[in-house]
């Protein structure tokens, strides 16, 4: 019989794949107002309450008609999105946090509110990390963040505890010492939750309309929208090594600092060093310069500014350095996975008969070598390429290409990149590891 770890393992696998299907990007029209997005499992998406409708992806359920009602009658238009999977455990929320956002232009809002059925399957650590994880996801992708406490479950008396007494204090705490919005769902609900829900777990239309105002309460609370406002402006005097970032911030009335991310990816391994945009309310322009940059690199940036109440990230803009004089030049990896990536370069042997190889590793000692491969003699660039396996998920790898001409050795310049993550932080896999412990 497959145990319990395996059974629990293969469930969280099942509901990643149906969160993956269900949030594959499509691009949503956006529309005059806020738009929002409910995140969570089947409390958010309305079961059993849940009327499908063609249009956007929209599904409207849960809380959702009820908030946009009475952010109506506050004259606060806006459109609120079902994106709940009944069953859901947070390790499969923080797996398509990213994709749901990037399904809509701008975003203002994403109402999380998710936990309850990682009890008795996911530790109670790694719940509150994925949580913080997601707040993290939103912020980079420039989305304010709210987070909800847990609804009462009264039908499993585990549960009914551990969200009392454990769960929720650490929500709280996590909103606090985060700057993040709370929307304390389960004080609003415990005193009436006999006659707010239906099965013990679920609300009911009663329970809907309750959590549609506590919802309204924090998005409408003084904290929000007092995060700076920023833009990410073109770059400018791009040269063969150096750029000018430009971008806007508004400090929204409190003390502001800004700075730039910027790297081959939009992984942004480089940031610039932190300066005051003073306390205004008015948006001002700033600049920074950056040099060393590799040359012919296309790069990505975007402005990061932060007040007390939390950071706003700039979207993401790229330029592209001037061409490099040299012979040798290294290009940005391709076909990047979890353990594998493609290395690639361009080399000009200037009729020389050459030979070449890529460096690669962790750090900028690189400590690994491809097989060593002729260029030929030629007297225009070639664009080389080597496949490398084997490697570590979620790291950070540089590399260059190296050319050999007789004597001479020749380095390209050092890139980097990032090999995606297995979904689970581990290295071996939820499957691995289950049969591990």
């Amino acid at each position: 019989m497959v145990n319990s770890k395996i059974k629990n393992c293969l469930k969280t696998w099942y509901l990643s794949v149906i969160a993956l299907i269900g949030s594959m990007p499509f691009l949503v029209t956006p529309v005059e107002g806020l738009e929002i997005v409910g995140f969570g499992d089947s409390i958010t998406k309305g079961t059993p309450y849940v009327e499908e409708r063609e249009g956007d992806g929209r599904r409207i359920g849960g809380y959702e008609p009820e908030l946009e009602a009475l952010l109506g009658e506050e004259g606060q238009p806006s459109a609120v999105y079902n994106w709940g999977i009944g069953g859901e455990h947070t390790s499969s929320g923080v797996f398509r946090i990213d994709d749901v956002i990037r399904n809509y232009e701008y975003l203002d809002y994403i109402l999380i509110m998710e936990g309850t059925n990682d009890i008795g399957n996911l530790s109670f650590s790694s719940t509150m990390f994925n949580l913080a994880r997601m707040l993290d996801r939103a912020r980079k992708l420039n989305v304010e963040p709210i987070i909800a406490t847990l609804t009462p479950d009264t039908k499993n008396d585990r549960k009914k505890d551990y969200i009392q007494t454990l769960y929720n204090p650490k929500i709280r705490e996590m909103a606090a010492t985060s700057q993040v919005i709370l929307a304390d769902q389960y004080n609003a609900t415990i005193d009436n939750w006999p006659g707010l829900n239906y099965d013990g777990v679920h609300p009911n239309r009663s329970g809907y309309r309750v959590l549609a105002q506590t919802w309204r309460d924090a998005i409408l609370s003084e904290g929000s929208n007092l995060r700076p406002e920023v833009v990410t402006l073109q770059a400018s005097q791009v040269g063969d090594d150096s750029a000018i970032l430009n971008g806007t911030v508004n400090p929204n009335n409190s003390d502001t600092s800004y700075r730039f991310e910027f790297g081959p990816t939009t992984d942004y391994d480089s940031t610039t060093s932190a300066f005051d945009a003073g306390s205004g309310t008015t948006s001002i322009s700033v600049s920074v310069t950056i040099n060393s940059l590799n040359k012919n690199t296309p790069y990505h940036y975007r402005i990061v500014a932060t007040n007390s109440s939390g950071s706003s990230f700039g979207h993401d803009s790229t330029f592209t350095t001037g061409a490099d004089s040299s012979p040798v030049n290294t290009l940005d990896a391709t076909n990047v996975s979890t353990n594998s990536a493609r290395l690639n370069g361009s080399i000009n042997p200037e009729g020389i008969q050459s030979d070449y190889f890529f460096e690669y590793g962790t750090d900028s000692n690189y400590g690994n070598v491809t097989t060593t491969r002729s260029v030929g003699s030629g007297s225009e660039h070639v664009d080389v390429g080597e496949d490398i396996n084997g490697l570590l998920n979620n790291t950070t790898y540089q590399y260059r290409v190296v050319s050999i001409r007789g004597e001479d050795t020749i380095a390209g310049g050092n890139v980097t990149f990032t090999t995606g993550s297995n979904g689970n932080g581990s290295s071996g896999g939820c499957f691995i590891d289950t049969l591990l412990n």
